[in-house]
């Protein structure tokens, strides 16, 4: 074998340069997704309060898991203005749900139809994590989980 070719044997043959460290691969970047729905109230028209609306995100299931939004623990936020209109941030119960644009479009579609909401926007978010801690006790029995 030459000599000047690097091995373990002949570290003398080792070029000079300083080896860089090595940098981790950057995290995969998680979907953005913000769906918005529904129209302004009219003149007039009373808002919408947070706890009657709540109920028609009941209409919106996971097709993988067949339970509604409330149920699985995926909305995070949902507030009303003096408006009526909504804003809220909800999940997928997983980074590469293949329906997380489908469900946050469906959520912000159920919210429209309640009466006194004007515009709705949902945000899809990640932090905190989604996990099965998060899921109704109802919804539990239903998976049977408890």
């Amino acid at each position: 074998m030459s000599d000047h070719f690097p091995t373990l044997n002949n570290p003398a043959a080792l070029p000079d340069t300083e080896i860089p460290p090595v940098v981790p691969a950057p995290e995969p970047l998680l979907p953005e997704y913000i769906a918005k729905a529904g129209k302004p109230l009219k003149k007039g028209e009373t808002p919408a309060v947070r706890s009657d609306i709540i109920p028609y995100l009941g209409q919106v299931t996971d097709p993988e898991i067949g339970l509604d939004v409330n149920d699985l623990g995926l909305i995070y936020a949902l507030e009303v203005d003096n408006k009526g209109n909504v804003t809220g941030e909800m999940t997928v119960t997983a980074p590469g749900c293949p329906f997380a644009d489908t469900m946050l479009q469906s959520a912000a579609d159920a919210l429209a139809m309640a009466k006194g909401v004007g515009e709705v926007t949902i945000k899809l978010v990640w932090n905190p994590p989604w996990d099965f801690a998060m899921i109704s006790d109802q919804a539990k029995l239903d998976l049977d989980l408890l």
